[in-house]
């Protein structure tokens, strides 16, 4: 999901009591007033906000309004008879408090595992306050703005190494036992100096499908969401020869998940590349070229 980031509030008096809360570095800051302070009176879904000599952002993050279940049932019952799990949506994905919630527990899970997420501040019935995934001396942006903006200054190796780094960045997880909601690369940020984190955790896939294909979720998300700048960039060859190495590292049943699921979707080579078609059917065309020639061999 996409958060539509907006631009930084300056947030300069705070009147509450200090507070000690969680990680929550000098100077101490009641947290849970501030989030019941500020949410009233928020008119995003999302906002970050900066305080004086606090380091980094803090966002607050409501909850989305509930959508019809409908859609949501006819697209796990196709997915279910084309043999494609990894394209279920879960209940929560539907919005509204429970999806707070989830993204809650699912941080709190993550975050226990090992793994750079947003550290939560303080909360409430639909409303997160968080920090920053990653904090460093400049703001964070999310990969795919490295990625792409490298690309577009003519930059293709120092885009492909940013690139590669979402891609082990993504089996760290793997390998802590762990998984993403939506691991486009939009949903993955980058500090100044180099240091991923991720975001947005408002549905849990584990709810629908197992954890091997909770893994080639992640992996079809992160490709399909890059896979369109590095075909417009001519590196589709070295981001395969990336992508194979980068499969070794995982035991012979998971490699084998990764297979399946690529054979499965094989007809994907049908697609056509020209962008007259559309975006979003070239980029999955350009996915399943990644995929095909590094993994479903």
């Amino acid at each position: 999901m996409d958060h539509h980031y907006r631009s930084a509030t300056a947030f300069k008096q705070f009147d509450s009591p200090a507070i000690e809360f969680g990680q929550a570095a000098s100077p101490a800051i009641n947290w849970q007033d501030f989030l019941l302070q500020r949410l009233p009176h928020q008119e995003n879904g999302i906002q970050d906000y900066e305080l004086p000599n606090w380091p980094g952002r803090v966002w607050l993050k409501r909850a989305r309004p509930k959508r019809s279940a409908l859609l949501y049932a006819m697209l796990n019952k196709t997915a279910g008879l084309l043999r494609l799990p990894w394209l279920k949506a879960s209940s929560s994905a539907l919005g509204g408090t429970f999806s707070s919630a989830v993204e809650l527990r699912r941080l709190q899970e993550l975050a226990q595992a090992g793994i750079r997420v947003p550290h939560v501040l303080a909360h409430t019935v639909g409303a997160i306050l968080m920090q920053d995934a990653v904090v460093g001396v400049g703001r964070s942006e999310s990969l795919q703005h490295r990625i792409e903006s490298h690309f577009a200054n003519g930059q293709p190796e120092a885009a492909l190494g940013y690139w590669q780094q979402g891609l082990y960045a993504l089996s760290e997880v793997h390998h802590k036992g762990q998984y993403l909601s939506q691991a486009f690369s939009r949903n993955i940020v980058i500090s100044s100096e180099g240091e991923i984190g991720f975001v947005d955790f408002e549905d849990d896939p584990l709810e629908v499908m197992d954890l091997p294909d909770c893994k080639v979720r992640d992996l079809f998300c992160y490709l399909h969401s890059t896979a369109w700048p590095i075909a417009q960039a001519g590196v589709v060859p070295q981001a395969q020869a990336i992508l194979s190495q980068w499969i070794v590292q995982y035991g012979e049943a998971e490699r084998q998940a990764f297979r399946q699921a690529t054979q499965r979707v094989r007809y994907l080579r049908l697609l056509p590349t020209k962008r007259r078609y559309g975006k979003d059917v070239v980029r999955i065309r350009f996915s399943y070229a990644l995929l095909s020639n590094a993994i479903g061999r």
